[in-house]
């Protein structure tokens, strides 16, 4: 099972607007039995310094609006996620499968 822990949110003020969130840094922890792997991670919404960047604001949400679990949807939508899901689901060491072999000589 997969769960996403938020860690630090950064925001800044673009077109003259405060609190909007530029980046997310969370921690995506992958458990399987009792083994469990971990890794941090960045998800970046928007480049403060990018001449480029504006806020729609009709789809944009201040920070002090904004929930816990539309952030982690903003991480499940991001393609890479599946991604990093994979990695930490490959890093739990899978157990080797022994048989019990017959003697030869028996």
């Amino acid at each position: 099972m997969h769960t996403i822990n938020i860690l630090k949110i950064r925001t800044a003020t673009i077109d003259s607007v405060d609190n909007v969130i530029t980046d997310i840094v969370y921690e995506m922890s992958y458990t399987e039995g009792n083994q469990t792997v971990s890794d941090e991670f960045k998800l970046m919404i928007c480049d403060p310094h990018d001449p480029e960047t504006t806020i729609d604001g009709q789809s944009f949400t201040q920070l002090p609006s904004v929930t816990e679990n539309q952030i982690k949807g903003w991480i499940e939508a991001d393609p890479v996620t599946e991604k990093l899901k994979l990695s930490l689901t490959q890093r739990i060491p899978k157990a080797e499968v022994t048989t019990e072999a017959s003697l030869p000589w028996a």
